[in-house]
């Protein structure tokens, strides 16, 4: 499988904005902590586990040792959802997408041809064409967008959802054109706002969580 920049959303030689970056960083600061507590747990899980006749003692019957196992599990499930909500799709090996041009305007037409690799020529295949926006705003417990009034704790996180999207149903192998609406937002890397374009080609039946295969596109004003 092709190796994902870390601005997966971007097309080679377009920068990353601000809420881009500090998307990365974030998850990289999280990156390290969660895995030495992954570690840690792992390493207590097995200590616990251990037949006590070696420990010379039984560690399922100690509570000190449960609670703390039980301590840092609850650490790292709290690290975890600290993360953002915007994150890379997965990706599936044999789905490819090919696009005849990268950036265009809006108002253009971009054409696509979907292909499978291990899959017969004739299955057919869901290729659309999305605008993501990301936008920061302040969430509550449970993933709820905080009202600005309310009293519960809430923290700053970047959200995504579809601006506009079109989506057919095709064969492997068939082109496929979209025309990107004159009015619709434009390609945008801001400090708190941000657009992105994606060509997507999924098996049909499939949504992002199935995995799908997806190529970046800068769209003009």
């Amino acid at each position: 499988m092709r190796k994902r920049s870390i601005y997966w959303h971007l097309p080679e030689g377009r920068s990353p904005g601000r809420q881009s970056r500090r998307l990365h960083s974030r998850r990289r600061r999280l990156g390290r902590p969660l895995l030495a507590f992954f570690g840690t747990v792992g390493a207590w899980m097995g200590v616990v586990s251990m037949p006590h006749d070696l420990v010379g003692v039984d560690l399922t019957q100690n509570d000190a040792v449960f609670f703390g196992t039980l301590g840092l599990s609850a650490i790292v499930g709290a690290g975890l959802a600290l993360g953002s909500g915007v994150g890379a799709p997965p990706e599936v090996a044999h789905l490819e997408l090919e696009a005849d041009q990268r950036e265009l305007e809006r108002g253009g037409r971009v054409v696509m041809v979907p292909r499978t690799l291990d899959r017969p020529a004739d299955e057919p295949l869901k290729v659309g064409l999305q605008c993501m926006e990301r936008f920061d705003a302040r969430v509550e417990r449970h993933g709820k967008i905080s009202a600005g009034s309310s009293q519960e704790p809430s923290m700053l996180d970047t959200l995504e959802r579809v601006a506009w999207e079109e989506w057919v149903e095709v064969g492997a192998g068939e082109r496929v054109a979209f025309d990107i609406p004159p009015h619709a937002p434009y390609s945008w890397e801001g400090d708190c706002l941000s657009f992105a374009w994606r060509a997507v080609v999924r098996e049909r039946g499939a949504d992002e969580a199935g995995g799908q295969r997806t190529l970046p596109i800068w769209v003009s004003p």
